[in-house]
């Protein structure tokens, strides 16, 4: 299979083929004597396939324009306005590593897990912190199951440091 030029699309070519039919290969508007060498087939469709070129040509540098005009540098913010790109850092410094969403149980191996959101993505980690609710006592460990609510300030922090080094390595990988 032959590659075709761009500009050769299956409507040109039927336009070429009806313009060769029409003429027979001679001068393209009837002229038996023609001289002028314009008017010929060969120099009359360099200048159609010249034209077509230069309307593809046209056409892409107006889609680019547009695409241009679509693609968001990061620059304007939610409603048009500039984003500071020092409010940037100081906006992506002080938000917090990751959101504890909740504390379970994982139904499939019956471990204690703790559901955390990364900031400024839609992934959620299920975090393994069935070690650190093995230090506390079985009493407190009901309590924050069953009301949600952590007393231990131990055993907090001990989940934090966990849920931490989670999302620390899945931004390894990434």
């Amino acid at each position: 299979m032959s590659k075709l030029p761009q500009w050769s699309t299956p409507e040109r070519r039927k336009h070429l083929v009806a313009l060769f039919d029409r003429c027979g290969g001679y001068c393209v508007f009837g002229d038996a004597g023609c001289r002028i060498d314009e008017h010929h087939y060969e120099l009359f469709i360099e200048g159609i396939i010249d034209s077509w070129k230069a309307e593809d040509r046209e056409r892409r540098n107006y889609e680019w324009k547009l695409e241009q005009c679509h693609i968001l540098d990061g620059t304007y913010g939610k409603y048009g306005t500039t984003f500071d790109p020092v409010a940037r850092d100081v906006y992506v410094n002080g938000r917090p590593a990751y959101y504890l969403v909740g504390l379970g149980v994982n139904p499939f191996t019956y471990q204690r897990v703790a559901l955390v959101r990364i900031p400024s993505t839609f992934v959620h980690l299920f975090v393994d912190v069935g070690s650190a609710v093995q230090e506390v006592s079985k009493n407190a460990r009901r309590k924050a199951m069953h009301h949600g609510k952590i007393r231990s300030g131990a055993l907090m922090a001990k989940i934090d440091e966990l849920c931490k080094a989670a999302v620390a390595d899945w931004w390894s990988v990434r």
